[in-house]
């Protein structure tokens, strides 16, 4: 009996504490009539945005927020999680706009009062009912809505127990704003852009790539905002400032859904000074998005905008960074990303049909149907007719108006997934042509000149151990170039690493890096160059499976660089710069007159039927190379698993050193695969003069001009292959 007491005092408790949050000052919406809008047919405007560990919220998890309409009002829709009952403030960062209506509020349709905006542009707004009083909230997921004829432009909404601590801060905005109404364009600045001196930021290529990539973009919030248009609506947006030649905005206005058929339009200059204007017919009832940025990512500033003659709102932020990708031209579907993010992005894309260009995509978070989990980066993946010129990236918010990224451009899709089961088409993006040059092991460790696998006996890096030999290429011992990136596997763990080993039961398969390995772009992830594949910007763990197995070893950067001549520090840098500014030079090895005299004398006195049987043999086993199964592979000794391999072998063996010299003229002719043969011949007997080859090369050697001569397997092998013609 005690117990059942317990229980009912209890009920009765918590019914009292719930009939104390009912007597809450009752908040209902302005205007009763206008709530039957929300039980309307509603349309998705197609504009959404979910949260992402997102602490704005305050005491409410924010979800997700989304745009609709019923065809006389526009609704702004939160989906927000309440951890515990009780009662909230709630407060909204909305943009005020001239002679704007009150903003209606709903809580799970229910009119709860209206946001006060006090001013045009971002502001804080609290809820009001005549008042700033709290609202009632059970826990779980509830739905805030927002009500205007515009579509209320809300980036967030806050929910706290305490007034103050629901208050949105204006603070980052204003003093943001405040930068820019400082801002002024140089005296210089109407020559510099009548002689078109004024450039944008320049994409960069990279090493074997065929794709354009901006590194550490520092970039802004720059005014954007969506309206409702009826088809038929005539519609004029200007920018004007007291000093018209004080600013230069460039503005664009497009149907957000579908900016290729459904309109896009630009302007430069047409209204007055640097002022911009669009005046337009709708073609199509729609969401439109109005967007302004500065002429010059480096000169930003502020104007006010009218809409259709009226002043709409003052002092919008004219900004963003603009980047110039028509460095290359290409067709298909194509990727533009933004990776490595801090802050919230926004990618717009123009092409090039005039200056500035019409916008024919934008995205905000991407969300496909790919592993990678993308968050608040923006990506979008399209193709376009005519070329995309300019990539414009912002911020999405206003209230942190500041982030960086990794922007990244027209990059094909990757054709590698029927060879990795657990690589979805989505995340496979292309980063270089495919390539029997350079393997993963050469890529992730900054080189695209030669195939490198370390546990090779040719390799200035071999050791008897595998995982010694990897130390040694991946720890520059011998350097693989003048300031090659060091790496070690000592204090390296899955979160500080830069290159990732992989093995299978079979031994070592396959290595991966990721940004900052060797002063190279590495996508949004992690990218792979698999054997003779083409490279691919891929998920961390993508390419697990029978083939490469899994991630075995880590290797971190440890700080330091390979040295230069008269161990000059160098700096970290790719291979390609230190090449081009005289640091370092490949290694060649050529055979001396003589030596190819030598060996045509050989050659003539083999028997025809000797090379016929030869040629028979190789060719079979040259057939074998092109087995899909094996082109993921950078272990050349899985070329010689095969039968067509051992067959060959064995007749190679039964002639004995005869043969030799039809070997050694397929590796001169460049079938480097040949190696595997030689060394399987040769290495028992003479492997001294490969390792005293080897012992050499791994002296830090220069030349009189102070340029690092890079050892490489091919160098080593062609010095032994003139070893072993000086015993016929």
């Amino acid at each position: 009996m005690k117990k059942s007491r317990g229980v009912q005092l209890g009920v009765v408790l918590a019914a009292m504490l719930i009939l104390s949050m009912a007597f809450v000052p009752a908040v209902s919406a302005q205007g009763g009539n206008d709530s039957k809008g929300l039980n309307s047919v509603e349309v998705p405007l197609g504009i959404e945005k979910r949260f992402v560990d997102d602490s704005r919220g305050g005491e409410g998890i924010l979800k997700n927020v989304k745009m609709t309409t019923d065809g006389k009002y526009a609704y702004t829709k939160f989906e927000v999680d309440i951890p515990e009952i009780g009662n909230y403030y709630m407060a909204a960062w909305v943009m005020g706009v001239n002679g704007q209506e009150k903003i209606q509020a709903y809580l799970d349709g229910d009119p709860i009062g209206y946001l006060n905006t006090s001013e045009n542009g971002w502001q804080s707004a609290p809820l009001l009912n005549n008042t700033f009083n709290p609202i009632f909230l059970s826990k779980g997921r509830h739905v805030f809505s927002f009500k205007s004829r515009d579509i209320p432009e809300i980036e967030f909404i806050r929910l706290a127990k305490q007034k103050a601590a629901a208050i949105i801060s204006e603070t980052k905005y204003r003093n943001y704003i405040n930068i820019l109404k400082s801002r002024s364009l140089q005296d210089n600045y109407k020559r510099l852009k009548n002689e078109n001196q004024i450039t944008e930021a320049m994409a960069l290529s990279n090493p074997e790539g065929d794709y354009l990539y901006y590194l550490n973009t520092n970039f802004v919030y720059t005014y954007y905002k969506s309206f409702y248009f009826t088809g038929g609506q005539n519609v004029v947006f200007e920018t004007r400032k007291s000093d018209p030649y004080a600013s230069d905005p460039v503005m664009f206005l497009f149907n957000y859904n579908d900016p290729v058929n459904g309109g896009s339009w630009s302007n430069d200059d047409w209204g007055n000074g640097y002022q911009s204007k669009i005046s337009v017919t709708i073609p199509t009832t729609g969401t439109y998005y109005l967007l302004l940025r500065s002429y010059s990512s480096s000169n930003p500033g502020t104007s006010d905008l009218y809409k259709d003659g009226s002043l709409y709102t003052s002092n919008v932020a004219l900004a963003g960074t603009n980047v110039n990708i028509g460095g290359i031209y290409k067709t298909g579907t194509l990727n533009y990303f933004i990776s490595k993010l801090t802050g919230d992005s926004r990618l717009w894309l123009a092409d090039s049909s005039s200056s500035p260009g019409l916008i024919k995509a934008s995205n905000d978070d991407y969300a496909g149907p790919g592993d990678f989990y993308w968050g608040l980066a923006s990506r979008v993946k399209n193709q376009f007719s005519p070329d995309i010129k300019y990539a414009l990236v912002s911020s999405y918010s206003s209230s942190n108006p500041t982030g960086t990224a990794d922007l990244y451009m027209k990059l094909d899709n990757s054709d590698i997934t029927s060879y990795f089961p657990n690589l979805k088409a989505d995340d496979a993006i292309k980063s270089a042509p495919t390539s029997t040059v350079y393997n993963c092991i050469s890529w992730s460790g900054g080189i695209t000149n030669a195939w490198n696998w370390p546990p090779s006996p040719g390799s200035p890096w071999y050791d008897p151990n595998p995982l010694t030999a990897f130390d040694k290429y991946y720890g520059n011992n011998p350097s693989r170039y003048s300031g090659a990136w060091t790496y070690t596997r000592s204090g390296a763990t899955v979160s500080n690493d830069v290159v990732d080993l992989w093995a299978n039961g079979g031994g070592y398969t396959h290595a991966s890096v990721t940004k900052p390995g060797n002063d190279h772009p590495h996508g949004y992830d992690w990218e792979s160059k698999p054997g003779q594949l083409m490279r691919t910007f891929h998920p961390r763990y993508a390419l697990r499976g029978d083939g490469y197995g899994n991630v075995s070893n880590y290797y971190r950067w440890s700080g330091t660089y390979a040295l230069g001549a008269f161990l000059q520090s160098t700096g970290g840098m790719s291979f390609e710069e230190s090449i081009k500014r005289g640091l370092t030079i490949s290694e060649k090895v050529e055979m001396s007159v003589d030596e190819k005299g030598k060996l045509s004398n050989l050659l003539d006195n083999i028997p025809e039927e000797v090379k016929q049987e030869f040629n028979t043999k190789y060719g079979a086993w040259i057939e074998t190379w092109d087995d899909p199964n094996l082109s993921i592979y950078s272990n050349p000794k899985m070329y010689t698993q095969s039968r067509q391999y051992k067959e060959f072998l064995n007749y190679s063996n039964e002639q004995g050193k005869g043969i030799w010299p039809l070997l050694f003229q397929k590796y001169e002719q460049g079938d480097k695969l040949v190696a595997e043969a030689l060394i399987d011949l040769t290495y028992t007997e003479y492997g001294l003069f490969l390792d005293e080859i080897r012992q050499e090369s791994a002296k830090e050697r220069y030349t009189a001009e102070g340029a690092y001569i890079a050892p490489s397997e091919n160098a080593n092998m062609m010095k032994y292959i003139k070893k072993l013609l000086a015993l016929e």
